[in-house]
This record gives C-alpha cells, sequence and structure tokens, in this order.
C-alpha cells in the first residue's frame, strides 16, 4: 500500500489589492493547515478589470513580499511578473 505525506501545499494568485491576497493566503493556511508555497501571483487582473499602474504594482509586490518573509506559514513564493 503506498503512503503519502503532505508537506506543503502550492497555490496561485492573481489581483490587484494586496490585503485581498493576504487574506488569500491566511485563509488557505488556516483552512487546510499546512506550510504554503505560492508559486505564482501577481498585480493582475485576468477577469478584464482595471489593471495595476506601474507605481500600484511595485507597491503591491512591496507589501506582500515584507508580509511573506516574516510569514512563518509561507514557505517559498515566485512572482508571476511585476
Amino acid at each position: 500500500m503506498l503512503s503519502y505525506k503532505i508537506d506543503a501545499m502550492a497555490l496561485h494568485w492573481y489581483g490587484t489589492k494586496y490585503q485581498d491576497f493576504i487574506d488569500y493566503v491566511t485563509d488557505f493556511h488556516q483552512t487546510f493547515g499546512y506550510p504554503v508555497w505560492i508559486t505564482e501571483f501577481a498585480c493582475q487582473d485576468f477577469s478584464g478589470g482595471t489593471q495595476c499602474s506601474y507605481d500600484e504594482a511595485f507597491t503591491f509586490m512591496r507589501e506582500v513580499t515584507s508580509w511573506m518573509d516574516k510569514t512563518p506559514f509561507v514557505v517559498a513564493y515566485f512572482a508571476f511578473g511585476t
């Protein structure tokens, strides 16, 4: 019989508000109870809404990377683009 162990869970996230990102990742962790790998994220709206300006994209990245760097359950992250 094969036995598997989950070490972490991965997620992707796209949106334009950094607090929405933080809330989503926190909820994901609380829901599943595992460390999180954020394998794609960006200040990007793929639904056709208003896109982030240059300044908004860099503010978003500064806020979320600062938060992820000090959040123990975020094991790894990789930005899709800025």
